[in-house]
């Protein structure tokens, strides 16, 4: 049988909310994440559904694009 974790049974609070947010934004895996709390992985996707919390990867935003764009193509008459 699974050991249950050392928070079993106790509430949760807002400084664990807090923690959450600070791991998910470092880039911490959930299971991790659910160790460092001491809880399950079900009882931490549970409560951050709940609270609208993001546990998927975070979007990494690139500052310029990889490839450069192509230009329009028109259909007006070259000039020769």
């Amino acid at each position: 049988m699974a050991k249950t974790p050392s928070n079993h049974g106790s509430r949760w609070n807002r400084h664990d909310f807090t923690v959450i947010r600070k791991l998910v934004r470092e880039g911490m895996p959930s299971p991790k994440i659910a160790n460092a709390l001491g809880r399950t992985l079900a009882s931490l996707y549970m409560k951050a559904s709940i609270e609208g919390i993001s546990l998927g990867p975070q979007k990494q935003r690139l500052g310029k694009r990889r490839t450069p764009r192509m230009k329009k193509k028109t259909n007006r008459p070259s000039k020769a």
